[in-house]
């Protein structure tokens, strides 16, 4: 009896360890002073009326990306207006079938689920008069796949590192767009 015991103590003990939650860091890039001297960030994803629980992975992605946006996003001391508008973001979840057959697959721990993710934004430059000077469009995706056998909050570290990559990326598109299409718009140096 006290063998047993023990043993369902050492199992409850191992899987109160795997319940701890890894926390993700949110992504931060340097912050990009502007020219123009308003700054405006737009998430068309926002529900405002949306239960704060229920919130779904599109919504969560939105969320991050406009967290970003206005920790990244300074204005100048130019007459204008800077505008990052979110205007779509996707994602979807795929289960794959299990790529290892028989005994083998037994052993094997396969692929089985895949996520992939795209975040579109539109850029917008007005001057002092609220004349469209330059505009342009942002698109950055993603995609991964989690291999069998993960926990709850294992799956959920990794999507949640999964949209941090993905502003990441959409940060380096910004970047470049910046430097290349929308030169002037920018004070700091990219």
């Amino acid at each position: 009896m006290q063998k047993t015991s023990l043993v369902l103590a050492l199992l409850l003990a191992g899987c109160a360890g795997n319940s701890a939650q890894r926390t993700v860091t949110p992504f931060h890039g340097d912050t990009i002073q502007l020219a123009p001297s308003q700054v405006e960030v737009i998430n068309a994803m926002d529900n405002p009326f949306e239960d704060p629980s229920h919130v779904n992975l599109e919504e969560r992605t939105a969320k991050a990306v406009e967290d970003w946006a206005r920790e990244t996003l300074m204005p100048g001391h130019t007459q204008g207006q800077f505008t990052f508008t979110i205007e779509n973001v996707s994602f979807k979840r795929q289960g794959l079938e299990k790529a290892t057959k028989g005994l083998e697959g037994f052993f094997t721990k396969d692929q089985e689920e895949r996520i992939a993710a795209t975040v579109q934004a539109r850029l917008e430059f007005r001057d002092g008069h609220g004349d469209a000077v330059r505009t342009g469009a942002l698109r950055a995706g993603k995609q991964m796949t989690f291999p069998e056998g993960l926990t709850l909050n294992e799956k959920e570290a990794r999507v949640e590192e999964f949209i941090q990559g993905l502003v990441k990326d959409l940060d380096g598109r910004l970047r470049e767009a910046l430097s290349e299409s929308l030169q002037g718009v920018t004070v700091s140096k990219l």
